[in-house]
This record gives C-alpha cells, sequence and structure tokens, in this order.
C-alpha cells in the first residue's frame, strides 16, 4: 500500500527547480484499515518531505479522500446496490433483485478475490482448496523435519566431540562440523525458500482459477493427494496448560459491550501459536478462512527486544513456528520484518534532522531499532487461531523493576488495545506479567502488583475504546491473560483471588445451583393441622402431593396459573390456598401502571401476589398500559416480568405500522401485500390529493357514484376503540391539523349473515431477536351491529355498519349481546372457533384462512424487528425479562384475503360476557405462564439485588434510537436502509473447543433454555414462530441484526431436524405468492404440492383455531369474581392509594347528583349527552 504511494514522490524531484505552484495528482488506495499518518509519515520519510508541511498534508489527505469517497459512492450507487442484493439469493422484488454475480475484476487485491472464492465456490472446489493447504502444509513439514534432523545429528556428533576428546580435540575437526552445520542450512534454506514461492504462486493460481472460471486448474488438483492429507505431528516436550481460572469483565451498560477476561498457563506465549496434527485440519483451515478477512480476528502479544530482526537473526522460537507452513497469504515474516526494520529506519532518519533543525541537546540515534514500549505487528494466516502478531519492544528492567501506569510498555498495550478495534480484532494473548519467565526475584507481592497494574490499564483503555464516538459498532474482546508456568502455588493462587469485577449470568445460574430456594417438606401454613388444612377428598390428595414433594426448587421452576383459581377468589373456602400459598410463600408481588385491569389483578390475587404501589421497584410483575421509557426498562432485574418491548409503538400506532409494512414492501416485494392504500397526514397531502384526483377523475369519466359510505376511511393515529373515525370521498373533508390515517377503503368483505365482521387475534411476543411468537387458540368475532349494503346512500348509523369496534356497536339498538354459556355464535360476538365453524359449513377452507392470518402475523413482527431489537440491546440487560400481548384486528375480504387494519398495544381484557370471561381468564394464565415467572426467594433476592442496582446506576444513558430512512429516497450506498441482511451466507464450521464460553454463547443458552420452556408452558398458544421450515421460509424476509444469528441457532437447536424440508429460495417466493394470492388459491388442495408438503403441519395445527371451547355439562362464571378482602393483598402504600382514590370517586358521584337535581336532568341522560358531545365534535374535526 505504502509502496504504490512511494513510488510516485520521485518525481517530484523534477518539480522542484520550477518557479512556479504546480500540482501532482498521486494515487492513493483507499483501504477500509488506513491511517492517514501512515500516508503522511511515507511523505515526510522521503528526500521530498522536509519541502511538505505535516498538518497541511493530513488535511488535504483528509478532504481529498472524504470527497473523492463521495464522488465514487454517488457515481457507482446503482451498480452498488445492484451488486449487494444480487450478491446472496434473497426474495426480492423484480426490481431490486439482482443478475447472477459477476467474477471480480483482474485488477482487484488477492484479499478481495480470497473473500469472493470463499463465499462463492462451491463446496466441493472450498473442500479442495483447503486440501491443497493441508498438502502444503505437509510437504513443508516434511522438509523442515528433515533439516532438523540433519542439524540434530551434526550438532550431537559435535556435542560428543567435545565432551569424549576433550584434551587432544582438533580444531580442524570441530571446524569441519560448524561448516557442515552452516551447509545444511544454507541448503535447506533455498530448498525452503524455493518450496514457499513455489507453493505461494500454486496456491494464488488456484484462487485465481477459482474466481474466474470457477474450477482448479486440472494440473493442481491432480497434485492434492485427498487420501493423506493429515499432517504428522512434533514431539512437543510439554502440552499447554489449560485455564487456570475465568472472569468476565463488565464494562458497563451504557456501552452495550461484555468482555470477558480468561488466565492462560503456558510454557511460552508462543506456543499458543503452534499448530499440532489436530490443529491443522481442513475444519480448521476453513475456520481460518472465514475469519482471515473478516471482523473476527485473534491476536498475540510477544515481547520482544528493540531489534526488529531478531526473530529472525535468533531464529527465535516464534519464527521456526511460522517456517513450518508456507504463509500463502501474506509476505513470509521475515519480508515483514525486514519491511519494518527499512521503515524504522527512516523514521529514525527524520527524526535526526527534526532534532538538529530544532536545535534539540539530546542526541536521538539514526539506527533501526525500536525504544522500549514501541509496537509493531505482523500478519499470519499459518498459525493456530492467532492472526496477527503484535510485538511490543521491552528490556530487562520488566524482570524486576517496579513499573508506574506510565510505563512506555503499558502505553504500547494501550495502543495495542486502540489498533484491536482498528483490525477488526475481537481475541487477544497477553503476558500478564510483562516477561516471558520467572526468576528467583519473582515474589509473591511482585506479580500481584504487576497483575493489578496491568489489568487496570486493559481495562481502563477497553473502556476508553468502546465508549468513543466512531465506532459503528461496539466490539467484544476476550482478552487471555497468560502466566507462565513454574510460578509457585502461592502466586497461582493469589492471582487468581483477585476480584475481577463480576457481571452475573442473566439467570444468575451460579447464584443458585446449590441455593435452596424454597423446600416443600413444610406445610403450606405452619399454624394449623395438616388435616385442618386440607381438608376432604380431592384436596385432601392435592395436599398429600404437595407433603410428599420433596425435591428443591431451582432457577429453572416457575410459578404456574391456571385460571380454575379464580372459581375461589371469592370465597373464604380452604381450596384457594393451594394457588396462593405459594405466591404468599415466596413473598411474589406484581403493581399497575397506568392500566386497571381486573382481570390481571384477579388473577395474580388469585394466586398469592401482593400488589404495591407502583413506584415500589421490587415488584415481581409490572403491568403497565401506556409504553414504558428505556430508564425504566434498564432497571429491570432478572426475576422481574414487564409487559412491554421497547419502541413496539413501531407497531400498534397506525401510521408507524402501515410505514413499517410499506417499507419492507418496497424491499421485499408482494410478500407484504396485506395492507390497503393508504396515506398519513399532514406529511403526505401532495401524494394523497394526487390520489384523490385520480379518483374524481374516474368517476366523472365513468359517471359513476362514489362507493358507499366513502372511497377512503380516515383514523386518529393515536387512538383506540374506533373513536374518530370517518369516511371521506373529498379531501377538503379531512382536516391537516393533527396526524391522520387515511387508507382506502375496503368495500367488499366476507358477510356473516350479512354482517360485516372482523378478528381479534390475540399474539403474545415473548422475544424480538430472536423472534419468539405465539397466536392464541382462542380470539374474538366481532360483527357490525346492522346488516352490510353497500347502495345505502343515506349517512344515518353507518357506524353500525362498516364499524365492527364492539365500544362502538355496544351503544346500537340493534346490538344483541351473547349472556349464554351454550353458544359460541349468539348475538354480535362470537369466538374465534364458532366463526370459522361458520366458514366451513359456506364451503371455505378455515385452516387455510388461519395460516394466511399468521403469515401477516410474523410478517408484521418481522417488520419491526430491527427497530425494537437495536433498542433493546440497550434497554434490556437481562433475557426473558419482558413479553408483550398484541390484539391484531384482520379483515377477510370476499375472497378470503386477510387484511391487516390495526394492531393494540395492551388489547382490553374487560370481561363483559360470559365469552370475555371464559376467554380472557385463559389467555392471562397462559400468558403469564409463557412469562415465566421464577420462584426465588426473598431473602436472595435482597442479597443480590444492590449488586445489580448498582451496575446499572454505573451504566446509565439516554436513549438513543436509530437513525431509519425513506427506502424510496435511497440512492447511494451511504444512504442505503440500516439492518439490509449481508450478501455472505455465514458458514460454521466445526472446530476444536474454545477456551472460554463467550457472553453470546452463554445468552444463546439462555434463550434456548427459556425458548424449550415456553414451549412446555404455552397451554392454548400455538407457536407461530420459530416451527418447521420457517427459518428457509423467512430468513429472505429479514433484516440482518448482527453477526450472532439468534434467529437462526435458537431454529436449529429446538426445531426436530427429521422434519424439516429441503427449501429453495424459488420455493420460498412461491410460498408467499401462494398466502397472498388467495383468489387463485382459496383451498389447500388448490396449492401445489411441493408447498402443501412444507405446510402441511401448521394445517394440522389450525386445526386448534376450530374447536369449540365449551363443553356440555360445564359450568362458567358469567363474569370475573370478587376478590375477597382477605385476598386482597397489597402493601400499605398501595392500600392508601386505593382509599384515596375511592373517596375521590365518591365525592364525584355526590357532585354529580347534586348537579343533576338542581337542573333536573337524569344521570345516564347526561352521561349520554356528555358521550354525544364528545362524538361529534370528533367527527366534526
Amino acid at each position: 500500500m505504502l509502496e504504490q504511494f512511494k513510488t510516485v514522490l520521485p518525481n517530484i524531484e523534477v518539480l522542484q527547480g520550477l518557479d512556479k505552484e504546480c500540482t501532482i495528482e498521486i494515487p492513493v488506495p483507499l483501504l477500509p484499515n488506513t491511517d492517514i499518518n501512515d500516508y503522511v509519515g511515507a511523505v515526510r520519510s522521503t528526500e521530498t518531505g522536509k519541502f511538505v508541511s505535516i498538518d497541511d498534508t493530513r488535511e488535504q489527505l483528509k478532504k481529498f479522500i472524504v470527497n473523492r469517497t463521495e464522488q465514487y459512492e454517488d457515481q457507482e450507487s446503482e451498480s452498488i446496490l445492484q451488486d449487494f442484493f444480487s450478491h446472496r439469493n434473497r426474495y426480492l422484488p423484480d426490481g431490486i433483485r439482482g443478475s447472477s454475480p459477476k467474477c471480480l475484476s483482474k485488477s482487484r487485491t488477492f484479499a478481495e478475490k480470497f473473500t469472493y472464492v470463499v463465499s462463492k465456490c462451491s463446496s466441493q472446489n472450498l473442500l479442495t482448496l483447503m486440501q491443497m493447504e493441508c498438502c502444503m502444509k505437509k510437504q513443508m513439514s516434511e522438509m523442515i523435519r528433515a533439516r532438523n534432523w540433519e542439524v540434530q545429528q551434526v550438532s550431537s556428533r559435535c556435542e560428543k566431540i567435545m565432551c569424549e576428546d576433550l584434551e587432544d580435540i582438533h580444531p580442524h575437526k570441530v571446524s569441519m562440523l560448524n561448516e557442515k552445520l552452516r551447509q545444511i542450512y544454507r541448503t535447506y534454506s533455498l530448498q525452503v525458500s524455493e518450496l514457499c514461492e513455489s507453493q505461494r504462486i500454486k496456491y494464488r493460481k488456484a484462487v485465481e482459477s477459482l474466481c474466474y472460471h470457477g474450477s482448479l486448474p486440472a494440473e493442481l488438483v491432480d497434485e492434492i493427494d485427498i487420501n493423506d492429507v493429515s499432517i504428522p505431528g512434533e514431539n512437543e516436550e510439554e502440552n499447554i496448560e489449560g485455564i487456570n481460572e475465568s472472569f468476565t469483565i463488565y464494562i458497563g451498560a451504557q456501552l452495550k459491550s461484555m468482555h470477558n477476561a480468561c488466565l492462560v498457563t503456558v510454557n511460552n506465549i508462543t506456543d499458543l501459536c503452534k499448530t499440532s496434527e489436530n490443529d491443522w485440519t481442513i475444519s480448521t483451515r476453513l475456520e481460518m478462512a472465514t475469519k482471515l478477512y473478516g471482523r473476527n480476528l485473534g491476536a498475540v502479544i510477544l515481547l520482544v527486544p528493540p531489534d526488529p530482526m531478531h526473530h529472525v537473526n535468533s531464529s527465535s522460537k516464534f519464527y521456526n513456528i511460522c517456517e513450518q507452513s508456507t504463509e500463502l497469504h501474506f509476505e513470509p515474516l521475515a519480508d515483514q520484518l525486514n519491511q519494518i526494520a527499512q521503515s524504522i529506519r527512516k523514521a529514525n532518519e527524520w527524526r535526526v534532522e527534526c532534532s538538529e533543525s530544532a536545535g534539540a541537546e539530546k542526541p536521538i540515534r539514526a539506527d533501526s531499532t525500536f525504544s522500549v514500549g514501541d509496537v509493531y505487528c505482523t500478519k499470519h494466516s499459518n498459525l493456530h487461531k492467532i492472526q496477527i502478531a503484535f510485538h511490543l519492544v521491552v528490556d530487562e528492567s520488566l524482570q524486576t523493576q517496579e513499573i508506574s501506569s506510565r510505563h512506555p510498555c503499558l502505553n504500547g498495550i494501550r495502543n495495542i488495545i486502540r489498533m484491536t478495534s482498528h483490525y477488526g480484532i475481537t481475541s487477544i494473548h497477553l503476558p500478564l506479567f510483562l516477561i516471558e519467565k520467572p526468576d528467583e526475584s519473582t515474589t509473591v507481592a511482585w506479580c500481584i502488583k504487576r497483575a493489578e497494574m496491568v489489568y487496570k490499564c486493559v481495562k481502563g483503555y477497553l473502556m476508553e475504546v468502546c465508549s468513543g464516538t466512531n465506532l459503528d459498532c461496539l466490539p467484544h474482546y476476550n482478552v487471555h491473560f497468560v502466566l507462565p508456568s513454574g510460578l509457585s502455588p502461592s502466586i497461582y493462587a493469589s492471582i487468581s483471588n483477585i476480584k475481577f469485577k463480576l457481571h452475573p449470568d442473566n439467570y444468575l445460574e451460579e447464584y443458585f445451583t446449590e441455593l435452596e430456594i424454597i423446600d416443600l417438606k413444610m406445610s403450606p401454613n405452619k399454624d394449623s393441622g395438616l388435616e385442618n388444612k386440607l381438608g376432604d377428598g380431592d384436596n385432601a390428595e392435592n395436599g398429600q402431593c404437595i407433603v410428599q414433594r420433596r425435591r428443591k426448587y431451582k432457577s429453572s421452576d416457575y410459578m404456574l396459573f391456571t385460571a380454575d383459581a379464580l372459581q375461589h377468589i371469592s370465597d373464604d373456602s380452604k381450596s384457594l390456598d393451594k394457588y396462593t400459598w405459594l405466591g404468599e410463600r415466596l413473598r411474589l408481588s406484581f403493581k399497575m401502571n397506568r392500566s386497571n385491569s381486573k382481570l390481571v389483578r384477579t388473577m395474580l390475587h388469585s394466586h398469592g401476589f401482593l400488589q404495591c404501589s407502583s413506584k415500589n421497584p421490587m415488584a415481581t410483575v409490572i403491568w403497565s398500559g401506556a409504553p414504558v421509557k428505556t430508564p425504566k426498562m434498564r432497571e429491570l432485574l432478572p426475576w422481574q416480568r414487564l409487559n412491554q418491548f421497547p419502541r413496539t409503538t413501531e407497531l400498534t400506532k397506525k401510521d408507524r405500522l402501515y410505514e413499517n409494512i410499506a417499507r419492507a414492501q418496497s424491499i421485499f416485494g408482494e410478500a407484504f401485500d396485506f395492507i390497503p392504500e393508504f396515506y398519513v397526514t399532514p406529511r403526505e397531502m401532495g401524494k394523497m390529493k394526487e390520489a384523490f384526483d385520480k379518483l374524481h377523475r374516474d368517476v366523472n369519466e365513468k359517471r359513476a357514484k362514489y362507493n358507499y359510505p366513502g372511497e377512503f376511511i380516515v383514523k386518529p393515529t393515536n387512538s383506540r376503540q374506533g373513536k374518530g373515525i370517518f369516511f371521506a370521498n373529498k379531501i377538503e373533508d379531512i382536516p391537516t391539523e393533527y396526524p391522520l390515517l387515511v387508507s382506502r377503503y375496503l368495500a367488499d368483505p366476507l358477510l356473516v349473515n350479512k354482517h360485516k365482521f372482523d378478528l381479534r387475534i390475540y399474539v403474545a411476543v415473548t422475544s424480538f431477536y430472536p423472534l419468539v411468537c405465539y397466536v392464541y387458540s382462542e380470539g374474538l368475532a366481532r360483527l357490525a351491529s346492522m346488516p352490510y349494503d353497500s347502495s345505502i346512500s343515506s349517512t344515518e348509523s353507518n357506524e353500525y355498519i362498516h364499524l365492527t369496534n364492539y365500544s362502538i356497536n355496544k351503544n346500537s339498538t340493534s346490538f344483541v349481546r351473547n349472556e349464554s354459556m351454550s353458544s359460541e355464535d349468539l348475538g354480535h360476538k362470537w369466538t374465534l372457533g364458532a366463526l370459522l365453524r361458520y366458514v366451513e359449513c359456506e364451503g371455505h377452507d378455515a385452516k387455510l384462512l388461519m395460516i394466511r392470518i399468521e403469515d401477516i402475523i410474523v410478517k408484521s413482527l418481522l417488520s419491526i424487528q430491527n427497530s425494537v431489537a437495536t433498542a433493546s440491546k440497550t434497554a434490556l440487560r437481562f433475557v426473558g425479562t419482558n413479553f408483550e400481548l398484541f390484539g391484531f384486528d384482520i379483515l377477510v375480504d370476499n375472497s378470503l384475503k386477510p387484511w391487516l387494519l390495526e394492531v393494540n398495544l395492551s388489547p382490553s381484557l374487560a370481561c363483559d360476557a360470559p365469552l370475555d370471561s371464559l376467554i380472557k381468564t385463559r389467555l392471562v394464565a397462559d400468558l403469564l405462564n409463557l412469562a415465566c415467572i421464577p420462584l426465588i426467594e426473598r431473602r436472595i433476592i435482597d442479597s443480590l439485588t444492590p449488586t445489580l442496582r448498582m451496575s446499572n446506576e454505573n451504566g446509565n444513558q439516554d436513549d438513543a434510537e436509530p437513525l431509519e430512512m425513506d427506502p424510496k429516497c435511497v440512492k447511494t450506498i451511504k444512504r442505503r436502509p440500516l439492518g439490509i441482511k449481508r450478501s455472505v451466507l455465514n458458514r460454521r464450521y466445526a472446530s476444536g473447543s474454545s477456551l472460554l464460553i463467550t457472553p453470546a454463547e452463554q445468552k444463546m443458552d439462555q434463550i434456548i433454555r427459556k425458548a424449550k420452556a415456553e414451549n412446555e408452558r404455552r397451554g392454548d398458544f400455538v407457536r407461530v414462530f420459530p416451527r418447521t421450515n420457517t427459518w428457509d421460509l423467512y430468513s429472505p424476509l429479514m433484516e440482518d441484526l448482527g453477526t450472532d444469528d439468534y434467529d437462526q441457532r435458537l431454529y436449529e437447536e429446538i426445531i426436530d431436524n427429521d422434519n424439516k424440508d429441503e427449501i429453495s429460495e424459488e420455493l420460498s417466493e412461491d410460498f408467499h405468492d401462494v398466502m397472498m394470492q388467495c383468489a387463485v388459491y382459496p383451498t389447500f388442495e388448490s396449492i401445489p404440492e411441493n408447498i402443501r408438503k412444507i405446510i402441511s403441519s401448521w394445517y394440522v395445527d389450525a386445526g386448534e383455531y376450530t374447536k369449540k371451547i365449551t363443553q356440555e355439562g360445564e359450568i362458567y362464571a358469567s363474569k370475573l369474581p370478587t376478590v375477597r378482602p382477605s385476598a386482597r393483598l397489597r402493601t400499605k402504600s398501595c392500600a392508601e392509594f386505593y382509599e384515596e382514590r375511592r373517596v375521590e370517586m365518591l365525592k364525584k358521584r355526590e357532585a354529580d347528583q347534586v348537579l343533576a337535581k338542581q337542573f333536573k336532568i337524569p344521570l345516564v341522560v347526561k352521561a349520554l349527552s356528555i358521550y354525544l358531545l364528545k362524538y361529534v365534535h370528533i367527527n366534526t374535526a
């Protein structure tokens, strides 16, 4: 890179004698990991450098790079985007999908060609290429082994002669042996160089052939011995020891970054670079190939003397390890060190010139040696899990002397950490004591002080690097502190006991594994006897089970909720105790924030939960009826549960819902065609005016009439219960003072007994990354109270014809309330199952309808997954603390195509009718079971809370929302929408056991365990994502959320591999076409056979929606029970709040009665008049 730059500089000398201003264009390669200071240093190291100002050069280079980069991206934006989308086969619309990938131009670097080959060539060709590497390694190892054997033989003879004939030894004899030894080295050196160059040429020829032609040359393939690619290992004196201790550094929650720190014990730090027989395999070479030019590199810090050619001149152990195999990707180690020596010599010469010109008294040497604390690095592709070697210059004083925080070596370590983020290094090994081997002066006190000094340096600078604003994404480092072998046991113990700051596991398993959280041997009530506690009959049997069960709950045990507990909450029967005693024993609690859901309160009270004040931070369950701010979510502890995720208003606000789906539709095409045409006022008034003008022209040309009640339906963006909805045929009818959603009215709905209806589908989400969502098998069908007739010209009572909202239709005189539990299809509110059974009786495929509704739900959640997952990384510290219930409102048209109307945040759980009571009580019980509320003793919570609260306070930050761009305005690669899926498929290959478990792996393990627990406790919920074949079908529609790949890994872990089918990209496209083309594929039998095979298990699961929930002979509660005072457990502050609210309501009621008597207005009439005034005001607006 710098050599290309330097070749232009001699041309400047020709122009030095000209007496005029000249401009010379210098081609500068723009590489991603290049520092501007490198170019400035190159200029200053030349003869013409004295005529160039450093500051001016740096500023000019910055401007040049920025301007040329923007110019290039603007000019080539279309082709870059085309290459980006066509680089990976994905489900994209025809307007975006590109053609087959083109070969790279021959001017590309070897790194680009190799990366292209790894991501594009076939598995067989890639396997052959790795076999070629293994064969080359074998050839080089055999040659090096032969050289070492001959050298050992000659050296042994020389030593033998020196020992046996010490007195009569002839000098000429020893000289001959030494000359023979030098001759062996010269001969093998030439052979090694020739073999190395030959292998490099063959390997690069193979890569270029794969890049340009897609196949390997036949002559190269014939040379590969496929049946013998194993590498014979050398006899190692001593194996590398494993981990001595393992710790985790939690840098700070505000940094969204966590780093692992481990103690590793080895004989010599260079042993970490060794490649044994088991390390050099095809799988390890594949792993190296995928990481080599990526952002997940491994590095090691070597302690070296000031001479940059130390490794070559002294044949160091590191040099011997490197020469065991040919460096195929970078320059050989000797060449790299030679270039570094030349660079430092020129830099030192420039320093001498600068010091002389400045009149410095202290002389500066002009040799090619480094100073203590200097760092240089070399690149490698033939070491064991090491790609970058940092060489830290040290001296002998580090062996005994104490160092301060400003010591040059610690500054060198800081510079190395800064470079790790620059080069994409995530794993690094460094010597903890900054010495190779201990000696007699290495005391325990010295070791502890040196270890603490190095550790503080690493941790402090990690925090500084990760808190910088220049980083696009914060890295997660694995720092391995290497201890030399031979230390005394006391030193090992002292280092292991250093109090590294621990970040507890999300489920705090290390705390709970051996702790007795609750012992069920004790009686639920200590004061009363067993016979008084249990009673007779079934209760006695259940009580016996409780007493005989002697195992102890661990952190994997969760509270079990059941709707049956509500049957005993209103009486004083002892039967309730079997549901409440566990919650009371553990002092579980809940609080209500801006919500007064009677059902939730009753359900939790019936299971022994104590209601506390909304300001209490220790509540186990937090139920909120409004969006919760991010700082509040950050305060959640691992055992707490909140019924919301951050930024889900992207789904529940009508305008944001439609815009997110429209954005997905612009990227992925017709797969998201399930919302009508829409506009958001006032920002889209121009587009909406064009739509209305076109509507008027069409009506005038055809001499037709406007559709009744209107071509467009208008809704406030943030309203509920049908408030403020009206219809419009003219743009003048739509106000512009506040945001409104104006959408095309769907005038051909499917009718039930001549009535329009919509469906309320309950959806539970327990995770957004990875996405885990469930659909409740029972929902509600809400019918309009008057028959549907689009020919009516009068606007009287049109809200009862065209609107299906229960809050509106219940005020109609035609509304019929279902007061009976014997029928699910009576009146104007049915169960979902009753509606689906009616659809089947009409000859339609109800199960296929539900599969399409499930498809809409999954795609709607995927449209906001990026936003919610991004916010969750900041707001949620622990896995599993959040869950959320959504109410999806679906309209079905006459072709049985479902349309998404809106999604409700905290859908109504009011039980106004027996059907509501039956469905919603079971819904809430199953939802709380999905939340997996852990059973934990209060004393353990009290002991752990201060530590967790402190870690949160140390890492607090303001909310940060990522920038999102309108995809319709995307014109350059710089402004493309963030989060688009990477073009290269992630490949995983088997590798040896890792030295540590990374935080991502810990989190993934917790996600898998929780997903399995949810599936066992889901009750009447149906998991729709992930399930069989969902990854292959929906991954083309998913945006990239990072390298963790939680969605794919969870799918692979919990879905049975035997039931999964191989699904191509074309088949995935056909599936989404079938989901949207409802008129073409009205029944399951009409679907192509290959699609039927994929979703056959879904079709079976859809039968759960059509089942009848009531059974003959059973008795159901017609409404929610009243909680008896003794079971309504509340804290003192909570009880005072409810008492104050009760007093205020009484005073208000008395005031209303006085006002009614004064004006002689009945209270009912007064309330109705207030409602009508509000309704008229909204419609007038």
